[in-house]
């Protein structure tokens, strides 16, 4: 066999190792992110008071462990009700784990230790491994092995599943709890790749270990104690890995999802810093898994509830603008007049653009919003009998504006296109200066009376909105968890909050989950930008480069990383030029070179073809061209050698 046919032969194993899972292990976007806000899936009602093993397997079929009532749950076919429901042999299930030909490996914790097997087509079980102590998670790798984390025992467990069952052997851990990189304290969830490499979520110790084939010493790949700078964690239950191996991780103790990826870790879901019930909160998640598409789902512990959590596509058409621009795109610095008082007003308060390029602008002196429509010189409708004091508006894709009206009623407005009506949506108990709804749905607003922005779900029923950036009470400040009277905010696709924080002469980006900012622009920020005085708007392009209004300079400000080549660009002389040696000399075109006699005379090599060839100053290289009148005579440095 040659190496080709070699190498061929192991793509096609390795694809069939891959294929040969009962997991899902979606290939994701480097920026991909999932919609912060869950659908709930089943509550209390359906999987009791205390859910703990899930599953996923490749045909989307959901495994869930009702522990209160000792059974197991499945959802087949996105069925909204459980389709199937698996009685007997145990007393306190804890973790399942489902093979490729369905059958279920469930383990029963603190009652008698056993992992017992469901077969797809029988209603029994069998008995296929004994442990100390119960295990808290199950994973067979592509090699028929079942692993057992035992959490009480600290270490990790297997044994093969062959027909020739070998015994049950330790192969991470020592046994006693400890923080050294052979130890274990409280191991939850596992995953084994096909590469055989075992991640464990080491919960007492706050880490992600990897402990690769026949090592008994573990590497520390996530948590405070990791070679690397990753993330903290603060009690981790669970990790799952994605189809280029990055990590997935429920940190329990603090009520989020972490996720990896090619720009390190961040927050996924639950990054408020605070647990609860909300569809954005989470309290004591405990396994997680990805269905086929990349959604996320997560089963809690104190909740009582199985969430799903939607991966967002990155492509979805947005209702603002952002242009690909070069970096030293120019604007006319005439400008010209759109529209004057007699449409506008005295105080036109807002505007908006959509990508069809539809103009909203606020006219407050009238009580109304003027449109235009397919580039109409004059307004092509009013929307009037919004209430006073309209400060900022926002229209989605479907083309509801969503309106401030908090000077009036107290409450963001959404006016349905299609109706003429409006509806409140989120409680504010001041102004909106800005108001923004992000690709996940979820509506801000800043108040810069409160020195605070906000923000709320669209999807949830509640008007009840949260404080994202800036002190809750409305204290404010110049430190870099407090704004100074908050005017425009932006959010780009990765949930990251820009906000033009006026009184502090400053741009703030907050991250998603942080409450501490970070100056991206003004004369407090890290790196030299540029002075502001009063910002009170900002909007992003497609390379996510600032664009902000300096509101008491009177002047607009942009960002860019560096010039773009000019298409045809023009030679530039060299101030200093100076000279290069020629590493292969030739004779001047004007000159014959006196003969000198070859003291080493040397046969004449063979001549290889000049894949860059330049014209000989003679016609040909051996003979010396025809005397020509020069037309334009000149003065030679030496005349001795002139021809």
């Amino acid at each position: 066999m040659s190496v080709g046919d070699l190498f061929f032969w192991l793509i096609l194993l390795s694809i069939a190792e891959a294929s040969n899972v009962s997991y899902n292990q979606p290939k994701l976007d480097a920026y991909a992110v999932w919609n912060p806000n869950a659908i709930l899936f089943a509550n209390s009602s359906v999987v009791g008071a205390n859910p703990r093993g899930l599953f996923v397997d490749t045909n989307d079929t959901i495994y869930v462990v009702d522990q209160t009532n000792s059974r197991t749950l499945i959802w087949f076919n996105n069925s909204i009700n459980p389709t199937r429901t698996i009685y007997g042999d145990m007393s306190k299930p804890m973790c399942i784990f489902v093979t490729t030909s369905g059958d279920m490996y469930i383990s029963d914790y603190n009652a008698n230790n056993q992992t017992r097997r469901w077969s797809q087509n029988s209603n029994g079980s069998s008995l296929v491994m004994s442990t100390s102590s119960g295990c808290y998670g199950l994973f067979i790798d592509t090699n028929n092995s079942l692993y057992c984390s035992l959490y009480l025992a600290h270490r990790i467990v297997k044994q093969w599943l062959g027909s020739n069952a070998s015994a049950v052997i330790t192969i991470a851990g020592n046994g006693s709890s400890g923080s050294g990189l052979n130890q274990l304290y409280n191991p939850g969830g596992i995953f084994v790749t096909t590469d055989f490499d075992l991640y464990v979520a080491d919960y007492r110790n706050k880490r992600i270990q990897l402990f690769q084939p026949g090592q008994s010493s573990g590497i520390t790949v996530a948590g405070s104690l990791s070679i690397n700078v990753t993330v903290t964690l603060q009690g981790p239950n669970a990790v799952i890995l994605d189809a280029d191996n990055y990590l997935f991780i429920t940190d329990g103790s603090a009520g989020r999802i972490i996720g990896s990826g090619p720009n390190g870790f961040r927050c996924i879901v639950g990054c408020s810093g605070s647990s609860g019930s909300y569809t954005n909160q989470l309290s004591g998640p405990w396994n997680l898994a990805f269905d086929s598409h990349g959604n996320l789902y997560a089963n809690e512990w104190n909740n009582y509830r199985i969430l799903k959590y939607t991966l967002l596509n990155n492509t979805e058409v947005k209702s603002y603008n952002q242009p690909k621009l070069c970096s030293n795109a120019t604007w006319s610095e005439n400008g010209s007049t759109f529209a004057n008082r007699s449409m506008v007003g005295r105080y036109p308060s807002d505007i908006f653009i959509d990508i069809s390029d539809s103009i909203y602008i606020v006219d407050n002196d009238n009580d109304r919003i003027q449109v235009w429509f397919n580039n109409s010189i004059n307004p092509t409708r009013t929307i009037s009998g919004i209430s006073f004091n309209v400060s900022s508006i926002f229209v989605a894709n479907n083309g509801d504006i969503y309106i401030d009206n908090g000077i009036s009623n107290g409450y963001v407005n959404r006016w349905i296109i299609n109706t003429n009506s409006s509806t409140p949506v989120m409680a504010i108990n001041s102004y909106c200066s800005g108001l923004f709804i992000d690709r996940s749905d979820t509506l801000y607003c800043s108040l810069s009376t409160q020195n605070n922005v906000v923000k709320k779900w669209l999807g949830d029923s509640t008007t009840i909105a949260t404080t994202v950036a800036g002190n809750v009470n409305g204290a404010n400040g110049s430190s870099l968890d407090r704004l100074s009277g908050p005017r425009g905010i932006f959010v780009n696709d990765d949930f990251a909050l820009y906000v033009a924080d006026s009184q502090n002469d400053r741009i703030q980006l907050f991250e998603l989950g942080q409450s501490n900012g970070v100056t991206v622009a003004g004369n407090t920020s890290l790196n030299i930008t540029v002075i502001l005085d009063t910002p009170t708007g900002i909007t992003l392009d497609a390379d996510n480069y600032l664009f902000i209004m300096d509101r008491d300079k009177e002047r607009i400000h942009k960002s860019h990383p560096h010039l773009c080549p000019h298409p045809h660009p023009r030679p530039r002389p060299n101030p200093h030029p100076r000279p290069r040696p020629n590493p292969h000399p030739r004779p001047h075109p004007h000159r014959h070179p006196r003969p000198r006699p070859n003291p080493r005379p040397r046969p004449n090599p063979r001549p290889r073809p000049n894949p860059h060839p330049r014209p000989h100053p003679h016609p040909h290289p051996h003979r010396h061209p025809r005397p020509r009148p020069n037309p334009r005579p000149r003065s030679h440095p030496h005349p001795r050698l002139r021809p």
